[in-house]
């Protein structure tokens, strides 16, 4: 009952056209063209403004409903394992929620969380390449709390968004360290790195 009144009290709205019942409506979330620049990769994000605004308010501004729009972009394999790239414990205090968990929730893929993040990082967002490597250096572990799946499971890393890999790479190599061998990497949308210092 709570929740049907604070909808009403609140309506959700499209952040790009204003529509009501939805945070990103049907007809906005269809100008969102998926051109796969890389593998499992649907959009480049500096190339459209809606997908562009839309990243935006999920990450940085805890728009946590946007998961489900979003998700209906991305189009793993059924038979992949999804395993969310996890947030250092302070930061997902801090945001409340793990955008990567909640975009693997609207997918029909099953999905572990198999990591842990035991080093917390500087934001990679101003950093350059090789300042990115360097940050998120030893920075994952096997989660030693679940059932681990079989080693010949096909997984992908799933993150918002992809600039220079350094995260899915460290991700996947610990995966690899850990005998899992069929490791992709999946993202809403690659961006092009802006600081090339």
């Amino acid at each position: 009952m709570l929740i049907k009144l604070l909808n009403f009290l609140f309506p959700a709205i499209c952040i790009n056209c204003s529509t009501e019942d939805e945070f990103l409506c049907d007809n906005c979330l269809a100008q969102i063209k998926t051109t796969y620049p890389k593998p499992f990769i649907p959009c480049s994000f500096h190339k459209n403004p809606i997908l562009r605004k839309a990243i935006h308010k999920f990450k940085y501004s805890f728009y946590k409903d946007l998961a489900k729009p979003l998700s209906k972009l991305l189009k793993p394999p059924r038979s992949a394992i999804i395993i969310p790239i996890p947030l250092h414990n302070k930061r997902l205090s801090f945001r409340g929620f793990n955008q990567s968990e909640e975009l693997a929730k609207n997918l029909p893929n099953k999905s572990l969380n198999l990591l842990v993040r035991v080093k917390k990082t500087s934001s990679q967002a101003k950093l350059s390449k090789s300042e990115r490597q360097k940050n998120i250096k030893n920075s994952f572990e096997l989660n030693s709390k679940i059932e681990l799946p079989p080693k010949s499971s096909t997984l992908i890393l799933l993150d918002d968004v992809c600039t220079t890999f350094s995260t899915m790479n460290e991700a996947a190599l610990t995966l690899k360290k850990n005998g899992y061998n069929i490791v992709h990497a999946m993202a809403l949308a690659f961006s092009e790195l802006k600081n090339h210092r």
